[in-house]
């Protein structure tokens, strides 16, 4: 689908411009092209092989941008019996099931915050900082369950 000899590709076009509008955003910029290739592929699962094609870069960019994306939760390695190459292919969910599958796996930051409250001694500036930043995690604990069960209801909504 995408390839990586080719002149003004308006598909190749698209990866590039829709990965450099998520580096903007804080992604890492080999990872957001591998994620966004694999959006706009057709085949299910590609190998390391078959994305240094794609995108025309090394097998060690590749290596280096897959883990990231595995250790995110966006992409899942596939092995094929009888085959000495990796398989990858999107996690289900999507970016929403990632950062969801994130939040519960992680220790709780805000807990760790409330313990160095504990440890410099309500008052102090430290204290305060880190009772803001356990306040500010619940809150986005809370608020992105809330947006799960709305993207939930929306997608019901939209295939209905």
């Amino acid at each position: 689908m995408l390839a990586a000899d080719s002149a003004p590709d308006p598909l190749r076009t698209l990866v590039e411009r829709m990965s450099l509008a998520l580096h903007e955003r804080g992604w890492s910029r080999m990872p957001a092209r591998v994620y966004v290739a694999l959006l706009c592929e057709e085949r299910e699962q590609l190998t390391a092989r078959q994305l240094t094609g794609l995108l025309g870069v090394s097998a060690a960019a590749i290596s280096s941008a897959v883990n990231h994306l595995i250790d995110s939760g966006l992409v899942i390695r596939d092995p094929i019996p009888g085959s000495r190459q990796e398989h990858y292919r999107l996690a289900s969910g999507g970016i929403l099931g990632a950062v969801m599958r994130k939040q519960e796996g992680s220790p709780h930051l805000a807990d760790l915050a409330d313990e160095g409250v504990s440890v410099l001694g309500p008052g102090s500036s430290g204290a305060e900082r880190l009772g803001e930043l356990a306040e500010f995690v619940r809150f986005m604990d809370d608020e992105l369950k809330g947006i799960s069960e709305r993207w939930k209801t929306h997608q019901a909504q939209r295939t209905s």
